[in-house]
């Protein structure tokens, strides 16, 4: 892989917020755009 996103949150509603958000939704459309496979991993310390 070569993009990594490290990203830490204060809660799940953060994450959620985070994630729904429209600046983060148009960098999403980019990556997939230039990327032919993802990995994703969330887990919660």
């Amino acid at each position: 892989m070569d993009i990594v996103l490290c990203s830490e949150f204060d809660s799940r509603e953060d994450l959620n917020t985070y994630s729904a958000h429209p600046a983060h939704q148009e960098v999403v459309a980019f990556i997939r755009s230039i990327t032919s496979e993802a990995r994703v991993m969330d887990y919660e310390a």
